[in-house]
This record gives C-alpha cells, structure tokens and sequence, in this order.
C-alpha cells in the first residue's frame, strides 16, 4: 500500500474483500496500512465509497460499524495509538484527511 493510502486503492480492496466474501480485515505493518485496514473494514460493512466517511468541512463523524479488524502493527509502529481516525488522499480532488 502507498504512503497515505489514495481512495481509489482503498475502494478497489474494498471491491475485492466483497467479491471474495471475506470476513475479517488484517493489517500487518505500519500507520498507512492500519489506516487503510480501517477505512476497509468500515465500508465494507457499510456500502459506498470510503471517502463518503471522511469528516471534512461540516461533516459530522459518527460511529460506524466494520468487518472484524485486526492490526498487528511493525517494530516502528508498535507505539501507534489504536483509533477511529486514519489519513486518507482523493487524488481525484486533492484533498487529505488528516485527523486531529
């Protein structure tokens, strides 16, 4: 996966995790991984486009059910804190969430 996982790769695994019938999300590395395991897991579950649950502007976030997540983070991110947030980039429209 790209550094800041790109919303079009993130919504092609999604099609992939559907069309396999998979279950169960897994991450195995770093933030960008864990970060788009979450966006993943998530809209799996939920339909649409994983940039419909990035908060920007006057979108209001909520909590939204997932897939099964699973991290298991790398020796370098094994401090990384665990939450709903993750950064994700619209090449389309050259935007990045970042949460606060």
């Amino acid at each position: 996966m790209e550094p800041n996982p790109r919303a079009h790769t993130i919504d092609k695994a999604i099609q992939i995790f559907n069309q396999e019938k998979c279950d169960l999300v897994i991450a195995l590395g770093g933030g960008s991984v864990i970060d788009g395991s979450k966006y993943i897991a998530a809209t799996s579950f939920s339909g649409g486009s994983c940039w419909d649950y990035v908060v920007l502007g006057d979108r209001t976030p909520r909590n939204i059910p997932s897939v099964p997540n699973h991290f298991y983070p790398d020796s370098c991110s094994v401090r990384l804190r665990c939450n709903a947030g993750g950064v994700l980039t619209n090449w389309e429209t050259k935007r990045k969430f970042q949460p606060q």
